[in-house]
């Protein structure tokens, strides 16, 4: 495997996790707002 192929993986994958932690940090905040909203209606 050329060592450009391989860069280009690793790189590809630091993305993916940086997406992937901005996901679920999005989705977190997102729960808790729902949460929030749904406790201020009782």
């Amino acid at each position: 495997v050329p060592q450009r192929e391989v860069r280009k993986m690793e790189g590809g994958m630091i993305i993916e996790k940086q997406l992937s932690d901005f996901i679920s940090k999005y989705y977190f905040t997102n729960f808790i707002r729902i949460f929030v909203n749904i406790f201020d209606h009782f």
